[in-house]
């Protein structure tokens, strides 16, 4: 990982997602992205996630863990996803703010 710091293995689910709105987040995707994170808490290692917003979606890495972090460029307690990123011959992890998931999937062995 890089810039950013684990605060918490669970989300805040008192979190004010509807602040997301006054940074530049369309309040209708508010809705949809805070059940994104729903299901990636209920499917930990069962599923990947991915931030792709094309057609068809890529980028799936599995979903390792849930939780509070802080990262640049907010650097305050905000909802995230820790994912698997495999790159060649080696895994690495990373995160994944609330507000930038896309979809989930189960995950497949290809």
């Amino acid at each position: 990982m890089g810039l950013e710091k684990w605060i918490s293995d669970d989300i805040d689910w008192d979190y004010d997602f509807e602040k997301e709105s006054s940074i530049g987040m369309n309040p209708k995707c508010i809705p949809r992205k805070v059940e994104l994170l729903k299901k990636c808490e209920a499917s930990i290692g069962t599923h990947d996630a991915t931030t792709d917003g094309g057609v068809p979606r890529c980028g799936w890495r599995k979903i390792k863990k849930v939780g509070m972090m802080s990262a640049w460029p907010h650097h305050y307690s905000r909802p995230g996803v820790l994912v698997e990123k495999k790159l060649h011959f080696e895994t690495t992890d990373i995160w994944i703010d609330w507000s930038m998931l896309s979809d989930i999937r189960e995950t497949r062995i290809d």
